[in-house]
């Protein structure tokens, strides 16, 4: 059965606050990242140690290069299960150049901007290695911030004519 999800940028809006999300971008056979058109948003010093790009590396997880995105999607889930971490299916951002494919990014529903927020920062360790490199291939966390998302609220009018 389809399901309409929400683009993480109207999630935003719509909870007036900054939110993290992770992608699971699709991997190339060679073992190196395909590049993306759109860019990690920019995180400010007082985030710092939320860095939302977690650039590619198998180092500390075995992951054998290549590894599906259904399996790593997976592994993923099922530790934000375990951990009792509150996240729910979402698009990426939106854009006026029309619709990509959803890769199964997630948004973390009870993650907050704040420096000491615990959740974020379990799920940013978990993804993370003490250095800022990624933990592992195939997953990157992005923080939507609210500002950012209110440069598209002209989408969320009624009228708005998606291509």
């Amino acid at each position: 059965m389809p399901r309409v999800l929400p683009h993480v940028d109207a999630l935003a809006r719509a909870w007036q606050r900054d939110v993290f999300y992770i992608d699971f971008p699709p991997l190339e056979y060679d073992d190196e990242p395909i590049e993306f058109d759109e860019e990690p948003l920019e995180v400010d010093e007082a985030d710092s140690a939320l860095e939302d790009e977690v650039p590619p590396s198998d180092s500390q997880t075995g992951l054998p290069p290549g590894m599906s995105f259904a399996i790593v999607r997976q592994r993923v889930i099922d530790w934000l299960d375990a951990q009792g971490v509150r996240y729910a299916d979402c698009l990426g951002p939106a854009s006026d150049e029309g619709f990509r494919a959803w890769r199964g990014e997630v948004v973390l529903l009870d993650a907050t901007s704040a420096a000491e927020d615990a959740l974020t920062l379990l799920v940013n360790a978990h993804l993370h290695a003490p250095d800022n490199s990624g933990l592992i291939r195939g997953v990157t966390l992005y923080c939507m911030r609210l500002a950012r998302a209110q440069e598209k609220a002209y989408m969320d009018d009624p009228d708005y004519a998606w291509d």
